[in-house]
């Protein structure tokens, strides 16, 4: 692309909830284009509508974050009241058991090497901007990994436009959690950034979340969602508790947006990794035992754009969050939590196990650099 216009969405000032995930504002109508538009774009009311215009002209798009709350309404102790606290390195959690009474927060590095990961499957419509904002990041990564769920035509030709992303693909679909642990399993990264293939982030998404991880010592960090709704592309800004450990404490709530996340290496290695023997609800699995034995928490900052679609995992008819297979899963995880919680008053061995496991997929590479393979 030729040219670029910075473009911000504004979320309403306010307190961000406390247990669980709450829309703060519907529709949400502020936002600022930082230089003068030209005159054909001007009659845009729609920051989405904008976007796209823009981008048909072959005028690229940097988003950029911003905060969902006033700096006077996050807590000075944002996230660093987890369930356990102490040592160096988080809990060393043995066989999954429950973890040391005060496992400690964590300390990253100056620099940690980062890979972001994207599940991909019929996303291609939206997977341009996707890798442009990953691309345009402040913080730069080390790699970005498209991960093909064997679609009949990999997204090959729109991945060429971006000779630092690598693309692999799956022979069979498996879903999105063994694909990225299959990835996981096989490199060498401190922290794997998570990204859904039709959503986008903030330039300074990855600069936003290093600096709330080396603040707070949070080994698993999310941000705040701006929602798009399909097909109008209205948007609206849902909170997320800061303290993500409080939350979970309460009660197995919607607390962290998965995609929005970054995680180190040592948290998924510790907890066995993600249930891939689920194809969907398999990070809400996984926070579920995270929360027992690492700190996470939840940038103030909306760093996330988040397109609400039919027919993705959560829309389905047949996985969606109504259908009823999601609702039977949705219930087995709570009757775990609930169980693990009580375990824990009575001093007694928590199950941390993924729920359902399958082995690694095998991978082909097809297009980008080589990864940092073990």
């Amino acid at each position: 692309m030729n040219a670029e216009v910075e473009l911000t969405i504004m979320p309403p000032s306010g307190e961000l909830p406390l247990l669980t995930a709450t829309v703060l504002s519907e529709p949400l109508t502020q936002w600022t284009v930082k230089q003068p538009l030209p005159t054909a774009f001007q009659h845009h009311q729609n920051p989405l509508h904008l976007a796209a215009a823009l981008e048909e002209a072959n005028i690229s798009v940097r988003w950029h974050t911003a905060t969902s709350v006033n700096p006077e309404c996050v807590p000075a102790a944002c996230g660093v009241t987890p369930l356990f606290q102490g040592g160096q390195g988080g809990s060393k959690v043995l066989d999954r058991g429950i973890p040391p009474e005060k496992p400690a927060q964590f300390t990253w590095l100056t620099n940690p090497t980062i890979l972001a990961l994207i599940p991909h499957w019929r996303c291609e419509p939206w997977l341009t901007r996707c890798l442009t904002s990953l691309c345009q990041q402040t913080h730069p990564l080390t790699n970005i990994v498209v991960i093909d769920d064997a679609s009949p035509t990999p997204p090959l030709e729109i991945i060429r436009q971006f000779p630092q992303v690598t693309l692999l693909q799956a022979p069979d679909r498996v879903g999105p959690y063994r694909l990225i642990q299959s990835v996981i399993n096989r490199t060498t990264y401190d922290a794997y950034l998570c990204q859904d293939a039709d959503d986008w982030s903030s330039c300074d998404r990855l600069a936003t979340l290093l600096q709330t991880a080396h603040t707070t010592g949070a080994e698993l960090v999310g941000s705040q969602e701006i929602r798009v709704l399909e097909p109008d592309a209205q948007v609206q800004a849902v909170g997320y508790p800061l303290d993500v450990n409080q939350s979970l404490a309460q009660a197995p709530g919607h607390a962290l947006l998965h995609p929005t996340s970054l995680i180190t290496r040592s948290l998924i290695q510790r907890l066995g990794g993600f249930a891939t023997g689920l194809r969907f609800g398999g990070d809400t699995e996984f926070l579920l035992r995270a929360h027992w034995c690492a700190r996470i928490v939840n940038s103030p900052r909306s760093c996330y754009f988040r397109r609400k679609r039919p027919e993705s995992l959560t829309t389905a008819a047949e996985t969606g969050l109504a259908s009823p297979i999601r609702q039977a899963l949705t219930q087995t995880m709570k009757d775990r939590a609930i169980a693990n919680a009580q375990a824990a008053t009575q001093g007694q061995t928590l199950d941390l196990n993924p729920l359902a496991t399958a082995p690694d997929i095998p991978l082909q590479h097809l297009w980008g650099p080589e990864l940092q393979w073990i």
